[in-house]
């Protein structure tokens, strides 16, 4: 343990103090044992791939839509193409290497080589928090709680950091009987987090302060996220490992291959890739959603429309997985162009330029413009004089630009 240690004193530049918990209790706990649950798969959702020849790394969400992730970029789809996210005030920072993905609430994140990046208006913002981070050794971010008491949690080879508006702490662990790289840290609120370091599975309380080993044995950790009810998921080489708020633990694999590659939050469900598959899993049945040959980390999210994207190699899935979900065309959306746009854009009112949306070419030409206007609350059309639209006001013409603009 002397290692992680000094890695927390290397850290004391950019903190204001560093915490070494105390050894946990002297009790092994058992190995965890493993259950196989058979995926039920009976009606599929809807499938569809959308695009194809992708070189992503991963998947994420921009006001509520899917968004690719590549190396250097971030780009909202948009029927059959992306656009690039502006970074930045301005909208031309650099966003530097894109090294991991994460989740802020309903929202994203992005680590990246110059920074923590986050979404505001339809843009990527530098939070000013990257500052006080070790960025190189950085690995992944886990966030709890808003406002005031929100907390991220930071992973790094060596160290877990809890970093707050209130500034960074390094917390050690000592373990006399542990060692071994930090592989997942999933945030339970303020002032606890679940951390595996090597094979062993710990609570640690922070402000107690206390560690409980909660399980030993774990493979190789893949990815972690944490459901709606505060349970841990982590996918490993073992199967999915899954930390309930009161400390149950199962272990479970979804076929004749008990490795998880990507596990996301879904609500209090979690989506899940295992032997080829795309599987929603809640509670202890896993249905299946459709087939993934090649699953990409970090490569599974559901939009606000409904819809689950998945990538698959370099092609981008799209599965309808309710009946609200089904795909929209041109005559569903017209109504909303009728009701909000063509009183002004018809006639030239309020200088609006003239846009005729009673047809589907010139419709389809501005629609990503009117969804990206109709969701910027700092210059929204219509004009605030109407009345700021609700996203359920504008849910159908959001659901018909990630549909494809269909005629």
């Amino acid at each position: 343990m002397r290692s992680l240690f000094l890695a927390a004193l290397v850290f004391a530049a950019c903190t204001p103090g560093q915490i070494i918990m105390p050894p946990p209790t002297p009790v092994e706990p058992p190995t965890l044992s493993l259950v196989t649950v058979t995926p039920v798969d009976t009606t599929r959702p809807t499938s569809s791939t959308v695009m194809s020849s992708l070189s992503a790394t991963g998947l994420s969400l921009v006001s509520g839509q899917v968004a690719v992730v590549s190396v250097d970029a971030v780009a909202v789809r948009a029927g059959m193409a992306t656009t690039p996210v502006p970074v930045g005030p301005m909208g031309d920072d650099a966003l530097g290497t894109v090294r991991q993905l994460g989740r802020r609430g309903a929202a994203s994140l992005w680590l990246t080589s110059t920074g923590v990046y986050l979404e505001r208006s339809g843009r990527l913002l530098r939070s000013p928090l990257s500052d006080s981070l070790p960025l190189p050794q950085v690995r992944a971010i886990d966030v709890v709680g808003e406002g005031a008491a929100e907390t991220w949690w930071v992973r790094t080879d060596d160290a877990v950091l809890r970093a707050t508006s209130g500034g960074v702490d390094a917390i050690a662990l000592n373990d006399p009987n542990g060692g071994g790289l930090i592989k997942a840290a999933v945030g339970r609120d303020g002032a606890s987090v679940i951390v595996v370091q090597g094979a062993r599975l710990y609570l640690v309380e922070v402000d107690a302060p206390k560690v409980t080993v909660l399980a030993t044995g774990l493979g190789a950790v893949t990815q972690s996220a944490r459901l709606g009810d505060g349970t841990a998921a982590l996918a490993t080489a073992q199967g999915l490992v899954r930390v309930s708020p009161t400390n149950e633990l199962t272990l479970t694999a979804f076929g004749p291959v008990a490795a998880v590659h990507d596990v996301a939050a879904d609500g209090d469900a979690a989506l899940v890739q295992s032997n080829g598959l795309l599987l929603s899993l809640l509670v202890d049945e896993a249905r299946v959603l459709g087939d993934v040959a090649a699953p990409v980390v970090s490569g599974v999210v559901r939009d606000t429309a409904g819809a689950v994207f998945t990538l698959d190699g370099d092609a981008l899935k799209r599965l309808a997985t309710t009946a609200e979900e089904q795909p929209v065309r041109y005559a569903d959306v017209k109504p909303f162009f009728t009701a909000r746009c063509t009183s002004c854009h018809s006639s030239g009112a309020n200088y609006a330029p003239i846009i005729d949306f009673t047809t589907y070419n010139k419709a389809k030409m501005w629609a990503a413009q009117s969804l990206a206007r109709v969701q910027n609350g700092d210059n929204p059309m219509p004009p605030v004089a109407s009345g700021l639209l609700r996203p359920s006001q504008y849910a159908v013409l959001e659901r018909w630009v990630q549909g494809g603009l269909l005629p």
